[in-house]
This record gives C-alpha cells, structure tokens and sequence, in this order.
C-alpha cells in the first residue's frame, strides 16, 4: 500500500511551495498506518482514499522552530516506526540527503509488534542504518552503545517517529533539548493528552 501510494506523496511534494513542510507532513501522515491501536481505524484498503487528504490535514506544531533546526544541523539521527510507513521515511530521507544532510537511521533489532527491523530496512535501501534495541520505542535501557553515541551525542538532530518513541523518549527528553523532533499521528487519547492535541492529530513538536 505504502509503495503504491509514494508517486502521491512525491507529487505532494513536487507541488509544494514549502519543501520543508512537505517533507514533514509527509512524515506525520505516515505515521497512520497502524493497526492495533484502540481508537485508531485504519484499513489498508481504504488509506488510499484518504492519504491526500491526510497530507492536507492541520499540522500541530512549530514548523518554523523545525526548518531553524534542520537549517542548523547537518547530521540527523532519524528514529523508524512502523513497517509500512518506512517507506515514506526513505523518500524523505532521500529528499534530505539531497539537501546536504548525513542521516542514520535507527531501526528494531528484532522484531516488535509492526515496527520495521534493520534487517527489512537494509533489504530496501542501502541508507546507513544502526540497531536501536528490542523494545517498543526507544528505551534507554535496551538502547545499544552505538545508538546511544548517536543519540546523546550534541550535533546530531533527533528525529522521532511515531508514538512508540515519543512514550519512551519523553521520559528522558530534557536531555535532547534542542535537537529533538517528534513527528507522529496522536492515536491514542494517553499520547494525545501528553501533547496537548486531539487525538488523532497529526503532530510536528520540536523539544
């Protein structure tokens, strides 16, 4: 599904005045395909139907705090989500890359309920990947070493998709201000509350 709704985001893209926001909406949009989540209804069947809908849907957020980032920073640290939403996330980096960025991508270990792993990463792209862990998010815990020298490390951007990542990092999230991105569709009420949205909203937040 994800693949075949890409030309739509690159046409999305292509038109957009705002390369940036683009980008970003891009980005939250996909964070939509998820299954499991109480509340949440999503069918891959239907997501096309709304998928342009979704890239034009109210953005929550400081866009203008995040260009000042990406303006900033010429390293990110771009934190995977679900399988079908990668994806989306390899477009966009793709876009990065061209914009003079160096991106490492950080992806499950092992599988997770739907997250992508590296291994399923790396049969789709040749980008540079490391191993985050084996846990829902991404907790400091089963953070592995190389992950956590990205991670703290003071010139590298965070960009955090979805809301597995946001429930672990927010418990630590003073200690990436500055430079940390979130970028996720709010589909729970717990998360929603968290940020401050409705739920179900698509959300941009620089910490």
């Amino acid at each position: 599904v994800a693949r075949d709704l890409l030309p739509l985001a690159g046409e999305f893209y292509e038109k957009a005045e705002d390369k940036i926001e683009a980008l970003i909406r891009i980005a939250a949009a996909a964070n939509s395909m998820e299954f499991g989540v109480k509340g949440h209804d999503y069918d891959n069947s239907s997501f096309a139907g709304v998928f342009w809908d979704t890239l034009n849907e109210r953005l929550y957020g400081d866009l203008k705090e995040i260009k000042r980032r990406l303006e900033r920073f010429d390293r990110i640290f771009y934190l995977t989500d679900n399988n079908g939403e990668v994806v989306f996330d390899l477009y966009i980096i793709d876009r990065l890359e061209e914009m003079g960025k160096r991106i490492v991508v950080g992806s499950k270990s092992e599988p997770v309920l739907n997250d992508v792993t590296l291994p399923e990463l790396k049969a789709m792209s040749r980008i540079e990947a490391i191993a985050t862990g084996d846990v829902v998010g991404t907790a400091l815990e089963a953070l592995a070493d190389e992950a956590r020298s990205l991670l703290f490390d003071p010139s590298w951007l965070i960009i955090s998709k979805g809301m597995g990542n946001y429930e672990t990092i927010s418990e630590y999230q003073e200690m990436l201000a500055g430079r940390l991105i979130y970028i996720m569709r709010a589909k729970c009420e717990p998360v929603a509350t968290a940020v401050a949205v409705p739920r179900g909203s698509l959300v941009a937040r620089p910490v």
